[in-house]
């Protein structure tokens, strides 16, 4: 299966300062690998090796890769630095049966290194910091709502223009620290680590976490696909 993004809204798990708390992620665990510890602004202190191989028998990825988490472009704030290596696939999605991706946290990595998400919310505002209204009022969104939801919702109990809009989406689809992508309007997940503009098969931008390789937006001919799944993802 080839996971396209076009049709995958991926969001963020916030906490205080728009900082996450660490979390569980299956198959990843600490390195002293990473020769750059901390993340810069312009995007130059990116830290990532990959250790993969494909099989076309299963039509997975399957190895390690290494990385400081930091975004291979510029970016508004500075996040964190995490050098962790990340098996592939994930002993969660291993074994027999269908395998879920969580809702919250890490469902794969960029070819940089960069998180990919899963879709939820874990809220803003009142006991979930950072208050996301710049006048003052007590704007929140609930634990469980996807990304754009809670951007709507927060435009209507902030006012459009109070919104504290550095906790949702940059230009290339990813925010907060650890910086990680999410799917948004002006494009696919990772947009600005690929040309999307190229002609021909969009490239290999990263894979998920069950070995699965993520793919941008066009199929062959520069033309949109038509035949994804719900998972957005097809086979061929």
């Amino acid at each position: 299966m080839i996971v396209a993004l076009s049709s995958i809204i991926l969001a963020q798990l916030p906490s205080q300062g728009g900082r996450m708390p660490p979390l569980q992620i299956s198959g990843a665990s600490p390195s002293s690998e990473c020769t750059i510890t901390a993340c810069s602004r312009n995007g130059g202190s990116n830290y990532h090796r990959n250790s993969l191989t494909f099989s076309t028998q299963s039509g997975k990825f399957a190895g390690t890769m290494v990385t400081n988490q930091c975004p291979a472009h510029s970016v508004d704030n500075i996040p964190i630095a995490l050098c962790q290596q990340q098996t592939i696939p994930a002993p969660d999605y291993t074994g027999g049966g269908v395998k879920e991706a969580p809702l919250r946290g890490r469902v794969g990595l960029s070819l940089y290194g960069v998180n990919i998400f899963g879709p939820m919310e874990a809220g803003f505002g009142s006991a979930n910091l950072p208050a996301p209204c710049t006048n003052g009022e007590t704007g929140f969104c609930l634990g469980g709502l996807d990304l754009v939801t809670c951007a709507n919702m927060l435009s209507y109990q902030c006012g459009a223009s109070n919104v504290l809009t550095q906790l949702f989406l940059d230009s290339c689809g990813g925010h907060a620290s650890p910086y990680h992508y999410h799917g948004n309007d002006r494009g696919s997940t990772a947009q600005c680590d690929y040309d999307s503009s190229a002609s021909g098969h969009a490239p290999l931008i990263g894979v998920a976490l069950d070995g699965h390789g993520i793919y941008g937006l066009k199929e062959a001919g520069d033309a949109t696909p038509t035949d994804l799944d719900a998972c957005g993802g097809h086979v061929g």
